[in-house]
């Protein structure tokens, strides 16, 4: 159960950080685990790596600011 806790708190980590560039290694520090570890783990379960992830969610942020149709375009790529 160690295992999904650390995975519970890389998420957390990449959710509140979300604009930041955000390295494996960064990951790794904040859950004790090496940087190998936390990668092979977060893509077994999740099945992207924790990068891809990060991407991905900023891409359904930006999606969702697209639809809000309250900001340009512009400022949504600059922003994600």
């Amino acid at each position: 159960m160690e295992v999904i806790k650390d995975l519970q708190r890389v998420i957390v980590y990449i959710e509140d950080h979300l604009l930041s560039d955000i390295s494996l290694q960064t990951l790794s520090d904040y859950v004790d685990k090496s940087p190998f570890h936390i990668n092979q783990t977060f893509t077994m379960i999740v099945g992207m790596t924790p990068l891809e992830y990060q991407s991905a969610r900023r891409m359904t942020e930006a999606a969702k600011d697209i639809l809000s149709g309250h900001t340009r375009i512009l400022d949504i790529a600059m922003k994600y």
